[in-house]
């Protein structure tokens, strides 16, 4: 190798010169920003998965059986979907949500989930369960919370 050079092989198309101190900078904050969100939400999942826990040992619920791990685990990363998408992020959770859940307004205009599980489940699944989704056989449940959701905002 010649005197004065290194071994590093500059990609084509880009010139290390072009770059500017201030993009760096940029680049290094939009970086810090996004890292700072995401544990900022993972902290949240992880507070409320807590928070969880501590009420369903409160109400006598066995957290020691192994099926509660994989039941806490789909919880959060239900969560995680939902918090991701909010802050515009993508999340392989918000698939499946997506994918089972429609968002309908009834006859009064309040929002109202209604979920498809045989979207992704059939009667193999659960072989010793008849799959019951509601009168006359229909396939989907209408999600009836026991609290108002908040009015959505209009998109302006």
């Amino acid at each position: 190798m010649s005197k004065g050079k290194d071994n590093i092989i500059q990609f084509p198309g880009t010139n290390k010169q072009n770059i500017s101190k201030q993009q760096i900078d940029d680049l290094v904050e939009e970086t810090n920003y996004h890292k700072e969100e995401v544990e900022m939400i993972e902290h949240t999942i992880d507070e409320v998965a807590i928070d969880v826990i501590r009420h369903l040992v409160d109400i006598g619920c066995d957290i020691n059986k192994e099926h509660f791990y994989g039941d806490l685990a789909l919880m959060t990363e239900i969560l995680r979907g939902m918090i991701m998408r909010d802050f515009g992020k993508d999340h392989l959770a918000q698939a499946l949500i997506d994918k089972i859940i429609t968002v309908e307004h009834n006859a009064n205009g309040e929002v109202q989930p209604v979920i498809n599980y045989s979207k992704v489940l059939t009667d193999k699944d659960l072989p010793n369960y008849k799959l019951d989704f509601g009168a006359d056989n229909e396939t989907e449940i209408v999600f009836e919370p026991d609290f108002e959701f908040p009015e959505p905002e209009d998109d302006k």
